[in-house]
């Protein structure tokens, strides 16, 4: 059996319980919209214990619930739909149609992946997006929540910077990110230069140590800093003390 267009009395459809958003944005501009031209693409449905479940077009009906429309055409979706694709759905046209800031994109790419068992790969497919852009938001899942206080976070740090500092130790993010502060991008890459560096210069160490060139205990090893490994490497005097960054 194919998906089928019908009309459907607006009565006997309702929204979805687990939509992302239950307020949406600039209805009025769109009910004035619909009433001016019409319905161009219609709303997709899910037959439900005898009613019709919204799987896609929450703000068109909205809108025709506005107009005060008694009936409204509809694609009504055969088979049984999965709550994986049901979820992914309602965070895809979310996205386009109600823009979703960062923090809300990164609980949707949460829930797809914790509460319905997808891979980043699979929640790229079904969203559309990259899969860079999935590991962004996953990353910005380790930024402390009251980075996301206020409605200018994300005019203060673009998605990079956020996806940067989740991506730091838990320890630096503590140290940017205490007593409430919101750091500043100059602030996390430097932070993201000295870890990198850090880590690099472990890893090179460790090279060295299993070569035997040198001999460096593991708790001066994982303290190590980049100026130490400099050190070796420019030919200069290495002392055991240790650089910490």
């Amino acid at each position: 059996m194919s998906d089928t267009l019908k009309t459907i009395p607006v009565d006997q459809i309702d929204p979805a319980p687990d939509n992302l958003r239950a307020e949406f944005t600039d209805i009025d501009e769109l009910a004035r919209s619909i009433e001016f031209i019409g319905l161009i693409e219609p709303i997709r449905l899910t037959k439900v214990d005898g009613r019709y479940q919204i799987l896609a077009g929450h703000r068109r009906f909205e809108a025709i619930v506005q107009l005060g429309w008694d009936e409204v055409k509809a694609i009504v979706q055969s088979g049984k739909v999965s709550e994986s694709d049901r979820t992914a759905g309602f965070l895809i046209e979310n996205m386009q149609r109600v823009d979703l800031d960062i923090k809300e994109q990164t609980e949707g790419v949460r829930r797809l992946i914790s509460d319905f068992g997808m891979t980043r790969q699979q929640v790229a497919d079904s969203l559309g997006v990259s899969l860079q852009w999935v590991r962004d938001r996953c990353d910005i899942l380790n930024v402390p929540e009251h980075v996301f206080e206020g409605d200018k976070f994300d005019r203060v740090l673009p998605v990079h910077a956020l996806s940067m500092l989740g991506k730091l130790d838990a320890d630096r993010i503590e140290r940017l990110t205490k007593d409430g502060k919101t750091p500043s991008q100059y602030d996390i890459e430097t932070q993201m230069q000295k870890q990198t560096s850090k880590e690099g210069a472990e890893k090179r160490l460790r090279k060295l140590v299993k070569e035997g060139v040198l001999a460096v205990s593991e708790k001066e090893l994982k303290a190590v800093s980049y100026t130490h490994l400099r050190a070796h490497e420019t030919g200069r005097h290495i002392s055991y003390a240790v650089f910490c960054l």
